[in-house]
């Protein structure tokens, strides 16, 4: 929850060269001009790429030396191995490389190192195996080179150059390459000088087919290079947008077989493709090879012409994605349990962890998702064999690879090996350092970021304030007048102040997100979707919620959505439900079950259902643990006891309750053991036997009593063993063993059949008595 928003100051005037560039639309030109964007000659060549004059591949330092070596292989037939990365900038370095110059006659070959075995980077051995084998003659890195002396030396003692393409942070002296093209050389200020790997050999390859007289050929390439720009997380502005726009146009015409074929897979359409597209949909497959398996699959994958074999490799991808997911899952939740039994952990100022077992091709993921829930640098460490190879992510406004070189200038045998850029790196350390490792890594992060009251507070930055009547399926169009969005031309962000939540809705398979409906001042009301949702931190009162407006393809239909970004509560709180002094009801309880279900199913969206017995069709509800803050509550079944009904109105401070009366189908004896039989069965096998007590008894529409004998009444009759059982949570096991205990079953069947009866009696309180007195409004 960030809670310092820098909000906009819209300008008095608008020029009317961008609104007439921007479809007339106030917010669009008003963002335009925030972002620095002050005349209609830059503003062209911002929105198109038509209007922008790309920097020459001839301003990259040593450009005329590679593209002359790589002429002379080509011509004399010389072998060329193409060494890449096995992240997507290096797999679509490597097939950019290897497509474009066999297109130019070149005898080539590509490989990509293992990540858990080999690392980044040339391994020597490898190297040298691969020179005997296919006849090296000339080397061609891509996305990886720029710090590798070693192997450049071993390389040219036995007479074989080596060309260089990357985009990592420059070490004090170049290796001795025939020639290092890497766009960190350039000035700051140079268009190029944000190109990721891809782009540096893209600029190879344009120099080339220049050369060749062959220049209009080039742009086939583009896809690739947009696929590199995005996943690799790069600042796209000037050279870098230009290509993204340009390689954006490719990946819609979807020529390639092996995108054909994930795009088939992954319901993509192909005109729809974007920067969000790569970054969730096609960058996650991708990596996911590197990750889990041979990021050389990928390479094969991106270059294939054979459909039939692309989509045996579309499979392979999807198949390696799902494995990272389960493990991006499995590890975040062993980091967060670190972190909640260390929370001395957070008072460093960067996060530092180490576990062995850890996937190295995980953690960096899971590291990023460590940094967006704490805020601070993470660097995330997998041990093995007394090593611990790390993943750095990290803030605005820290510079990890810096952070872990100062670590590395103050304790020279410390770190092993490490690279990377201002927002990555990774590293290696001995397993035994760790903890030095953390506190040397906190005091450089706090020279970047402060300490105590000098720490920089993480802020916001607000496009522009809307009422929700603004976000409109109009807008979401518009603001792609202003795409591709990324660091550097970050995705639009708004703010709507002092909002009310109306009601949520669990999304997914799991529950873990949500559809917020909410309700601005003016009465606008919008539904907002939010992903990885953490429910502990939404506001009782009414709150300022940041979002982003994209476009959400459904069944054909298009529509405007929001995703929530951020919120901060106002400083006012709601009236609780025992304060309210009326609430709106509406009383369905004498209805036929016919009129009941019709009534229901006629409410809107915004409205909470609780609901203890059967599924209702086409409707969702949750059980008395899934009960919520909702300003519409809607009981479908009776409730057990008025106990039970009041802390369901204090968990939900409902304004408006609609009533309903029907039965759960639990209360008889026979019905309720018979359903709790089958709720320990699955949770046996779903959860290890492990739950709280309040969600057998949602599940069965009973009071925790009934349920607590009833377990017991399964214990006797060896249905179950019972390990724990508190007043809150339960742990059992399968089948116990031996006779069952008749006298103990006879008792607590008696004692479930009181319980019950109670609940019967007070079913036919809330069915008879006056809606005010039942819900106690006076």
């Amino acid at each position: 929850m960030i809670k310092n928003w820098s909000l906009p100051t819209p300008p008095a005037n608008l020029p009317e060269w961008a609104l007439s560039l921007t479809n007339d639309n106030p917010i669009i030109a008003q963002m335009m001009l925030q972002r620095g964007i002050h005349d209609r000659d830059q503003a062209e060549q911002f929105i198109n790429p038509d209007a922008y004059t790309p920097a020459s591949p001839y301003d990259l330092p040593d450009m005329d030396l590679a593209v002359r070596r790589v002429q002379r292989a080509i011509e004399t037939g010389e072998h060329i191995l193409i060494w890449g990365d096995f992240d997507v900038d290096g797999q679509t370095s490597t097939a950019l490389l290897t497509s474009a110059l066999k297109g130019l006659g070149a005898d080539v070959s590509y490989y990509i190192p293992q990540r858990g075995t080999e690392g980044h980077g040339i391994t020597i051995s490898r190297l040298e195996t691969l020179i005997d084998e296919r006849g090296v003659q000339l080397i061609v890195t891509c996305d990886t080179g720029i710090a590798e002396h070693q192997a450049v030396t071993v390389a040219s003692a036995r007479g074989i150059d080596t060309v260089i393409t990357d985009h990592h942070q420059l070490t004090p002296t170049l290796p001795p390459a025939v020639a290092v093209v890497n766009p960190q050389r350039l000035p700051a200020d140079h268009p190029s000088r944000t190109l990721p790997g891809v782009g540096a050999a893209y600029k190879l390859i344009e120099a080339l087919y220049h050369e060749a007289g062959r220049a209009e050929q080039v742009d086939q390439f583009l896809d690739l290079v947009a696929l590199g720009i995005v996943a690799d997380v790069v600042v796209v502005v000037d050279d870098a947008r230009y290509l993204l726009q340009r390689g954006l146009d490719v990946l819609r015409r979807a020529e390639r077989a092996g995108l054909r074929a994930l795009y088939d897979l992954a319901k993509v359409i192909p005109a729809n493709v974007d920067e969000e597209t790569i970054g969730f949909t096609i960058a996650p497959r991708l990596n996911a090879v590197g990750r889990m398996g041979d990021a050389n699959v990928s390479v094969e994958f991106l270059t294939t012409t054979d459909a039939e074999r692309a989509l045996i490799l579309a499979n392979e991808l999807e198949g390696m994605n799902n494995r990272r997911k389960f493990d991006t899952e499995r590890i975040t939740s062993a980091a967060v349990a670190i972190v909640d039994e260390n929370p001395h952990l957070l008072r460093a100022s960067a996060l530092v962890l180490s576990k062995e077992g850890w996937g190295s091709g995980i953690i960096g993921i899971v590291a990023n998702r460590l940094v967006e829930q704490f805020n601070r640098p993470v660097v995330l460490f997998s041990e093995k064999e007394g090593f611990a190879q790390g993943s750095a992510r990290s803030v605005a406004g820290c510079n990890i690879t810096q952070a872990i070189q100062q670590v590395a200038d103050e304790n020279p045998d410390m770190i092993l090996g490490f690279g990377g850029h201002m927002m990555a790196a990774g590293l290696q350390i001995e397993a035994v350092r760790v903890s030095d490792f953390r506190r040397a890594l906190s005091r450089a992060v706090a020279d970047q970021l402060g300490t105590g009251d000098d720490v920089q507070e993480p802020s916001l930055t607000i496009d522009a304030l809307l009422n929700f009547s603004d976000v409109t399926l109009a807008l979401a169009h518009d603001l792609r007048q202003i795409a591709p969005f990324g660091p550097g031309n970050p995705a639009p962000l708004f703010a709507t102040e002092r909002v009310k939540l109306r009601s949520q809705r669990q999304l997914g398979k799991t529950g873990d997100h949500l559809r917020l409906t909410v309700e601005d001042q003016a009465g606008n009301v919008q539904e907002v979707v939010w992903w990885r949702a953490d429910v502990d931190h939404l506001p009782k009162g009414r709150f300022d919620i940041a979002y982003r407006v994209g476009i959400n393809e459904f069944q054909g239909q298009s529509s405007a959505q929001a995703v929530l970004e951020a919120l901060r509560p106002v400083d006012e709180e709601p009236e609780t439900f025992q304060e309210r002094a009326y609430i709106d009801v509406t009383d369905f309880r004498q209805h036929s079950p016919a009129e009941q279900l019709e009534h229901l199913r006629a409410l809107g969206d915004d409205v909470l259902i609780w609901n203890e017995g059967d599924a209702i069709p086409d409707r969702d509800s949750v059980r008395r643990d899934g009960l919520r803050p909702a300003q519409r509550l809607a009981i479908w079944t009776a409730p057990p006891s008025a106990p039970i009904l009041q802390q369901a109105l204090e968990r939900t401070n409902p304004a408006e309750v609609i009533l309903f009366n029907r039965p759960t189908g639990t209360d008889d004896t026979g019905q309720f053991l018979s359903k709790l039989i089958g709720l320990t069965g699955y949770l046996i096998k779903a959860y290890d036997g492990k739950t709280e007590l309040e969600k057998l008894a949602g599940a069965t529409g009973q009071r925790i009593e009934t349920v607590k004998a009833g377990l017991r009444c399964l214990h006797a009759r060896r249905y179950i063993t019972i390990i724990e059982l508190d007043e809150t949570h339960v742990q059992i096991e399968r089948d116990g063993v031996g006779d069952w205990d008749v006298q103990q079953t006879t008792q607590l069947t008696q004692e479930i059949t009181r319980w019950l009866y109670e609940t019967q009696a007070y079913r036919r309180y809330y069915q008879q008595t006056d809606s005010g007195l039942l819900l106690r409004m006076g």
